[in-house]
């Protein structure tokens, strides 16, 4: 599944670049409270057909309490006229009351106001901690490119069956200046390797790009992409570097067992286990 990261996407410019992908054939979508665009992402969708688009909507750790998460992603919904959103997610672990979130995206889930939730720029670490304990998330978004292949946290996903979302799928544009890269698969062919790799490895990218004939490129390449087409030996290229990360809200520097800590504490406080 091809996704239309809309991020970077001027407001001005919204009509025209998703009706652009529309007609190109592009049917899911990106965007989340951050991003400050996403009421007009919802509006440029709105001349579609609801049942004919997928849209994935991450919120942000403000959102702390059950209350607060219900109320809001109920209320984002009825003032963006959107019957449901597809995907919910939250943006990233830091400071989030995971037993709270969580439960609530299960009661919205329940009640049919999401149709899948999950988690945004989580470890590892995370996900095992939360789903020891009957909180496991259906989606999962996170970094993934040939410098960050984290493949425990892809395997861990495939294992149990988590749609994994890949973003900054090209590095902020590294991977088309490493001459190692380069070498191994040629400037025409890295995009058609890279997306092949993605396609073998059952990750959905979200495509950010603000211009409309690299859209169209994109798109064409990843539908011509097979497995066969994978980039040989990526391996070779794992860096274990983050392009997209912040202070104030990522947890990365965490070791696997201090990220499960962090959560089993949250869990333990709630009565939701016993140590």
């Amino acid at each position: 599944m091809f996704i239309l990261g809309t991020e970077h996407i001027p407001t001005p410019n919204m009509l025209a670049h998703l009706s652009g992908a529309w007609a190109l054939g592009c049917r899911s979508f990106d965007t989340a409270l951050l991003y400050r665009n996403h009421e007009t992402v919802f509006s440029t969708l709105r001349r579609y057909p609801r049942h004919s688009y997928e849209v994935t909507f991450k919120i942000p750790t403000a959102f702390q309490d059950r209350a607060r998460v219900e109320d809001g992603v109920r209320s984002i919904i009825a003032t963006n006229k959107l019957e449901y959103i597809d995907t919910l997610l939250v943006h990233s672990p830091k400071h989030v009351l995971h037993t709270e979130a969580l439960d609530a995206f299960q009661r919205l889930s329940a009640a049919g106001y999401i149709r899948k939730y999950g988690l945004s720029n989580y470890t590892l670490g995370h996900l095992k901690a939360l789903g020891a304990f009957g909180y496991q998330p259906q989606v999962v978004q996170n970094e993934i490119n040939p410098f960050l292949q984290d493949v425990p946290f892809v395997n861990y996903c495939k294992a149990q069956r988590i749609e994994v979302q890949a973003h900054s799928i090209f590095a902020t544009g590294k991977v088309f200046t490493d001459d190692a890269l380069l070498a191994t698969a040629g400037p025409q062919s890295l995009t058609l390797a890279l997306f092949g790799w993605l396609k073998k490895i059952a990750a959905n990218p979200i495509v950010s790009t603000t211009q409309p004939t690299r859209l169209s490129n994109l798109w064409e390449t990843w539908h011509l992409a097979s497995e066969a087409d994978a980039l040989n030996n990526i391996e070779s290229f794992e860096r274990n570097t983050r392009q997209c990360r912040s202070p104030e809200w990522d947890e990365f520097d965490l070791l696997p067992q201090d990220a499960y800590q962090h959560v089993l504490r949250q869990l333990q406080k709630t009565g939701r286990c016993q140590p």
